[in-house]
């Protein structure tokens, strides 16, 4: 199941987990991928850093909002974003296989 699917289909709930999982998994291959910028170093690196900054949106960012529906919408807009920058990360992983 792609991370995208994820991110947009799930309950933050059922989500959170799953993303907390996938960044422990990423930050332990960082520490094994090489330095080398011909590697798969920055697309892990970003990988890591759209999930990691999703994550925060989502747990931590709504309590000052105005009303339900713009947090409904922000948050429409966060997973679409988010959904979209993993699906170019993958994308871009394809290319390099």
């Amino acid at each position: 199941l792609p991370l995208a699917k994820v991110v947009t289909d799930w309950e933050l709930s059922a989500q959170q987990p799953v993303i907390e999982r996938k960044l422990s998994q990423l930050q332990l291959l960082l520490m094994r991928t090489p330095k080398e910028p011909e590697s798969l170093r920055p697309l892990v690196t970003d990988c890591f850093r759209t999930l990691d900054r999703y994550l925060a949106e989502r747990t931590g960012g709504n309590s000052g909002a105005a009303g339900r529906g713009e947090v409904t919408d922000r948050t429409k807009v966060v997973a679409r974003t988010t959904a979209h920058r993993l699906e170019t990360i993958g994308r871009q992983l394809a290319a390099l296989r």
